[in-house]
């Protein structure tokens, strides 16, 4: 038997979103409930420093926050949205080195 929580729909994620953008706190700790656990992977793919993964996924879901009323619900699912949201604090933290000459 799997102890492994169910993979949050597309629909229920959107739903969520939709409500943080309210600023719905409820919604925003569900949402983080759902996946936090994933997001913190993914993070810890490109930081193998654990206190700057915890600080990096915090970024993360500050700016889900802040932008949530912007989402673009027709226009991407949550996972791809939030993954852009992932990768532009990601690049603010890393950014790429000038090329040099």
């Amino acid at each position: 038997m799997s102890t492994l929580a169910p993979t949050p729909t597309d629909s229920r994620l959107r739903e969520l979103i939709e409500r943080v953008g309210t600023g719905d706190r409820e919604a925003f700790a569900e949402l983080y409930d759902l996946t936090a656990e994933s997001l913190y992977g993914e993070v810890v793919r490109v930081s193998s420093d654990a206190n700057e993964a915890a600080d990096l996924t915090r970024s993360v879901y500050l700016e889900v926050w802040a932008s949530a009323p912007a989402f673009p619900s027709g226009a991407t699912t949550p996972h791809e949205w939030m993954d852009a949201v992932l990768n532009q604090q990601v690049a603010l933290v890393y950014p790429t080195p000038p090329l040099s000459s």
